[in-house]
């Protein structure tokens, strides 16, 4: 079972409660792709250990510090961390006042009894036919007064406990966890540490304005000759033919040819203006996360022109170092946004068949 058939499980069984189930999947993720920056977050949200949790979210912001997820749950735990301190501080000080507020009274109940007895006559209580008969004696010398209670044979005082306080400390409330459930495969996934699979199907906006909405989906990969044959057939090598230095057929004796099969649709946009596609403008091939693009040799290709929606599919052709790993990235627009400085609202796919 390949990582993403692993990933949509764990989700359906988080979905469904079960985390137990989840988490085994996600261990098994970790355990064969120790840097899964989901599974990491997965693990978090399936865990309710506090210390465990936050050891997750730690790998997490090592692996990716911009993951705004864990940075908000990092956020939430070290504020409930903080209200737990303050109500145990609280309750310890509570129970400290009432016990010193029990001494207090307890001093000032035995001094008035003894003011009391002290001003008044001897009593004797004599039993008589099952009743208490109360006589009052005079004292000679009344300089200590002793108070004396015979109580009947079948009396047998029963000894009460003092009045338990049990204090209720009033409801703290915790922070509100803002927090996505476990992470969707549509929004989680096609990042450079975890791009999508062959076949796989991402949307993205164009700029945080959603000024263009468009996905697409890599339908096939082919290299070495097979990719060659397709480039030769496919692209307008110009005269000369692919032996020309300047042809975009040519190749240095270290490259080679990447072809990759893609569909592209503009999804939404402007309803009342004319749009075109042109794989060119949204798929680069890069080595790094936001590292430089290596564009297509496709650059004058129109897939489609007309109002949105419009969709196109055809071959994308890229030149690169024989025996090198880049991975195909997706951006709407690339080729105008990153001229205002927004390059990385794309996805990644993985070109690994």
């Amino acid at each position: 079972m390949s990582t993403h058939e692993e990933m949509n499980r764990a989700i359906k069984y988080f979905k469904s409660g079960d985390k137990q189930k989840a988490r085994q999947l996600l261990l098994n993720i970790m355990n064969s792709d120790p840097g899964n920056v989901d599974a990491l977050y997965g693990l978090y949200l399936c865990s309710a250990d506090t210390n465990e949790q936050r050891l997750y979210l730690e790998k997490v912001l090592q692996l990716d510090p911009r993951h705004n997820k864990a940075s908000q749950a990092m956020v939430g735990l070290a504020s409930k961390d903080s209200t737990q301190r303050s109500s145990k501080k609280l309750s310890i000080f509570m129970v400290t006042l009432v016990s010193l507020s029990m001494c207090l009274l307890f001093f000032i109940c035995g001094g008035a009894a003894a003011f009391l007895v002290s001003k008044s006559n001897l009593l004797a209580i004599i039993p008589v036919s099952d009743q208490l008969v109360v006589q009052t004696l005079a004292i000679e010398e009344p300089i200590s007064t002793i108070l004396v209670i015979t109580l009947p044979p079948t009396f047998t005082p029963t000894p009460t406990s003092p009045p338990t306080t049990t204090w209720t400390p009033t409801n703290t409330l915790l922070p509100t966890d803002t927090s996505t459930p476990f992470p969707t495969v549509t929004r989680e996934i096609g990042t450079f540490r975890n791009p999508v699979p062959i076949g796989t199907t991402i949307t993205r906006q164009s700029d945080p304005s959603g000024a263009a909405i468009m996905s697409a989906t890599l339908l096939e990969v082919q290299r070495g000759e097979a990719a060659k044959e397709l480039a030769y057939s496919k692209l307008d090598c110009g005269y000369g033919g692919a032996s020309a230095e300047y042809s975009v057929c040519h190749l240095l004796s270290d490259q080679e040819f990447i072809a990759t099969r893609v569909r592209l649709e503009w999804i939404d946009g402007d309803k009342n203006e004319v749009e075109s596609i042109y794989p060119y403008w949204s798929l680069t091939l890069r080595y790094d996360d936001a590292g430089s693009d290596v564009w297509s040799q496709n650059d004058l290709d129109l897939w489609a022109e007309g109002y949105v929606p419009l969709s196109g599919e055809d071959w994308v052709f890229f030149k690169v170092r024989i025996g090198s790993n880049p991975v195909l990235y997706f951006h709407p627009l690339l080729i105008v946004t990153e001229t205002i400085g927004i390059r990385t609202h794309g996805a990644y796919f993985s070109l690994n068949q």
